[in-house]
């Protein structure tokens, strides 16, 4: 029986799982299953953790709804564009990096709120470990969490904030600035922790 189950949104490379196997030991463990979800086509996702028998790949982006959406891929390299800073086209971004080069892909979105509610109904007893990366969709996502009311089958969310995605990069040093990017943030924590779940910032 799946004790403990760890949601790795956002895989890109593997950074995060690598860093959360350090934290949880879970990467093989028998009492641990793990899903990855990155929808960047260029990255391999099965070649990442050869090794590992107890992890699911999902090549696909983390939403609100199931359907077809428009993907940014962005990198440094035009034919393997694997760098960080992609995501869903939907999701606001004031400013790219100029030396970024970027193509459009269309990619498969799931409601991660559905997919929360069938692995809590596969597994009931199981307790939820979420890592969000997703680029700024997690603003849209844990606002339908919350409606949903899906939010509270994570029992912890280590969660990447990307306020900052609302301004200017180069007002990011800013002071008045740098404390709207902080109240943006916080009241998403707020709002997270009101519904129960211990919410960390995590990058």
């Amino acid at each position: 029986m799946v004790k403990n189950i760890f949601l790795d949104l956002g895989t890109n490379l593997g950074q995060g799982l690598n860093e959360f196997n350090k934290k949880f030991r879970l990467l093989n463990h028998p009492n641990w299953s793990i899903h990855c979800f990155e929808p960047n086509k260029d990255i391999k996702l099965n070649s990442l953790f050869p090794n590992v028998n107890n992890i699911e790949f999902h090549n696909k982006a983390i939403w609100t709804e199931n359907k077809i959406m428009e993907f940014r891929k962005q990198g440094h390299n035009e034919d393997k564009l694997v760098g960080l800073g992609s995501k869903l086209e939907c999701v606001t971004k004031v400013s790219n990096p100029s030396n970024c080069m970027y193509k459009i892909d269309h990619i498969e979105a799931i409601d991660f709120s559905e997919f929360l509610s069938v692995l809590k109904t596969t597994y009931p007893d199981s307790t939820i470990y979420v890592k969000m990366d997703i680029e700024g969709a997690e603003f849209q996502v844990i606002d339908h969490l919350i409606k949903k009311g899906t939010i509270t089958f994570i029992s912890e969310l280590y969660c990447e904030c990307h306020g900052r995605f609302l301004f200017p990069s180069e007002q990011h040093n800013n002071a008045d600035i740098k404390n709207q990017i902080f109240d943006i943030e916080n009241s998403l924590k707020a709002k997270v922790e009101n519904c129960g779940v211990k919410f960390y910032f995590w990058d």
